[in-house]
């Protein structure tokens, strides 16, 4: 890792279950290490028999509480959804889109009750703004969730490209650095939903500092020779390396030349059935 950025400050987790492979990375950019400021973006994913939820979420600068508001909506996401893939779901029959969507938009409503009970009577929610970009995947379907920058990628691997299954671009405002957060009074207008058609072989999550430095410009796609180059350095590890690799890549000089906003990217790869 580089050594400007202690491990300390990243935040890293690495998982297998079933046809899963989960590898999730933060890492503060050099605005935050300047102003000696944490990491505002955070991951958290949940799985279970033959499904994955991840979320990851950017915490506005400018906001006091981001850091919460991004631990807390990814939680809650994910604790929703969860809830409700535990139970006796048949994936192939019902209609597993808008049941997700539903999750979704439960765990959001959860995590901006939350805020507002941690806030107390002098806060507000505009202290915990965050943006939202995830993913359920099951070995059939899937679905992306996304509120602000950011971007989502769901592709399958080529051996010298990717083909593309859904993309979920970000979504900016009037100004190029102008975006939505779950915590807004309008959070539903903004909230995109994406089926993933077909069957890919991963889903890449972004938050906005990564974002600018994995996908081509004026496009609707990683770059291909970007993706595989991550890929075969992280996946070319043992459980414990891979996230650490993953931070490496997103800390380093090239990297950050890109971008000085904090940086996450989480990868679930969906392994062939044996």
């Amino acid at each position: 890792m580089n050594e400007a950025i202690p491990s300390s400050l990243a935040r890293l987790q690495s998982v297998a279950i079933g046809r899963f492979k989960i590898v999730g990375a933060s890492v503060p950019g050099g605005r935050s290490l300047a102003s000696k400021t944490p990491c505002q973006d955070h991951f958290t994913f949940a799985f279970g028999e033959g499904w994955v939820v991840a979320v990851a979420s950017d915490g506005a600068g400018s906001a006091i509480r981001a850091a919460d508001g991004s631990r807390i909506v990814s939680q809650e996401i994910c604790r929703a959804v969860k809830e409700q893939l535990s139970g006796d779901v048949d994936y192939l029959h019902v209609d597993f889109f808008t049941q997700m969507e539903g999750a979704v938009i439960c765990g959001i409503e959860r995590a901006r009750t939350q805020c507002l009970t941690e806030a107390g009577q002098d806060g507000n929610l505009e202290d915990f703004h965050a943006t939202v970009v995830g993913a359920v995947l099951t070995v059939e379907v899937g679905l992306i969730f996304h509120i602000g920058d950011g971007a989502a990628s769901a592709h399958r691997l080529l051996a010298d490209a990717i083909d593309t299954v859904a993309f979920s671009p970000p979504e900016n405002g009037e100004y190029l650095n102008e975006t939505f957060f779950f915590t807004e009074d309008d959070w539903k207008k903004h909230l995109r939903c994406t089926s993933i058609d077909g069957s890919p072989e991963e889903v890449w999550l972004m938050t906005d500092g990564a974002y600018f430095c994995v996908v081509q410009r004026n496009t609707l796609s990683l770059s291909p020779a970007t993706a595989h180059t991550i890929g075969q350095l992280v996946f070319d590890r043992n459980n414990q390396a891979e996230a650490k690799m993953l931070a490496a890549i997103l800390s380093g000089q090239e990297a950050n030349a890109k971008n000085d906003d904090d940086k996450t990217i989480l990868i679930i790869r969906k392994h062939p059935s044996e």
